[in-house]
């Protein structure tokens, strides 16, 4: 039997209606992974801050009844192209905002509103459409590959900010309630919390190691960053080595790991290891049992050195585009 699937924008005062599709669509990820892994439910004023943001939200009805939204916007990509993205729920990690209730899955709704978005945009000029999701959300990367979207690594996303505008995401997680593996002493080394005399070494630790974020930070938004009132890490550590510093990393209390890294003259010598093993160990200390982080998939040797720690390294933050 043909369904009678009819998609407009939402209308205000219909926000609670989107909130329930999401968190009903989304509670098996919220339940299982949550928060850590970007997965949270939404609230009426996470959807009017959508709007508030220029976003478009879609609602989906079969024979009246509300059953599935998107969200989208319409953004120049770095190489001037206007694209639609379905974009994500939370900047830097989670899924991007197509959402069917269980009962209305596989049967042609999520397809529905994402053909309808496409032709609608296209229409003011978008040229490429964008969705996010990891490689373990079957249901999402069905949903792109029977649309017609292939898998890319490389894309031009300026909103989702300096950690993966180019490249796909590989996440590494580690089990926090085993023993975490030793690493050589480094004679002449220190690892000890980030202080405010710090700041000019960590300018410069951040602008060497990080070139993705030389062109969107300068030293004041560096410094700012780690000085701010209620500051993103819970434990900020610094290597200092010989009377210099020359590394940091930090971590959250989600459990989600930032590295700035090790100045290049620094590597190849045990310092970056020696760092990252005590910020597990603090992590450890602290009662967390896991670790998550995420990284470009250009950034092999770090992405190696989790390997060596025993992260898992499996699950991916795959990209999906297609010319509309």
């Amino acid at each position: 039997m043909t369904m009678n699937i009819e998609v407009k924008p939402l209308q205000p005062g219909q926000e609670g209606i989107v909130c329930g599709i999401h968190n009903e669509a989304f509670r098996h990820w919220i339940d299982e992974f949550g928060v850590l892994y970007g997965y949270h439910g939404v609230s009426t004023a996470d959807v009017e801050r959508w709007a508030g943001r220029g976003e478009h939200v879609w609602l989906a009805r079969v024979d009246g009844e509300p059953v599935g939204y998107t969200c989208c916007q319409v953004e120049t990509g770095d190489d001037g192209v206007a694209q639609l993205l379905f974009v994500e729920t939370r900047e830097g990690l989670g899924q991007s905002k197509i959402a069917v209730l269980p009962g209305y899955q596989r049967r042609g709704v999520a397809s529905a509103i994402v053909k309808h978005a496409m032709a609608f945009h296209a229409r003011d000029g978008a040229k490429r459409a964008l969705a996010i999701a990891y490689n373990d959300n079957h249901g999402a990367t069905g949903l792109a590959g029977s649309l017609g979207f292939r898998k890319d690594a490389f894309f031009p996303f300026a909103s989702l900010g300096f950690d993966k505008e180019a490249f796909y995401a590989v996440l590494w997680e580690l089990d926090l309630r085993r023993p975490i593996r030793s690493v050589p002493v480094v004679p002449g080394l220190v690892v000890r919390a980030l202080e405010e005399k710090d700041l000019d070494a960590i300018v410069s630790i951040t602008l060497e190691s990080r070139p993705d974020l030389r062109a969107v930070m300068t030293a004041g938004d560096i410094k700012a960053f780690y000085m701010r009132p209620e500051p993103w890490a819970e434990v900020s550590l610094v290597a200092e080595y010989q009377g210099k510093v020359v590394g940091l990393m930090d971590f959250t209390r989600e459990g989600l790991v930032g590295i700035a890294g090790v100045l290049p003259r620094f590597r190849k010598c045990g310092i970056g290891s020696a760092l990252f093993h005590q910020l597990l160990v603090t992590m450890q200390a602290s009662g967390k049992e896991k670790a998550l982080g995420d990284s470009g998939s250009i950034y092999m040797d770090a992405i190696r050195m989790y390997e060596r720690f025993g992260f898992d390294t499996s699950r991916k933050l795959w990209i999906w585009t297609k010319p509309i």
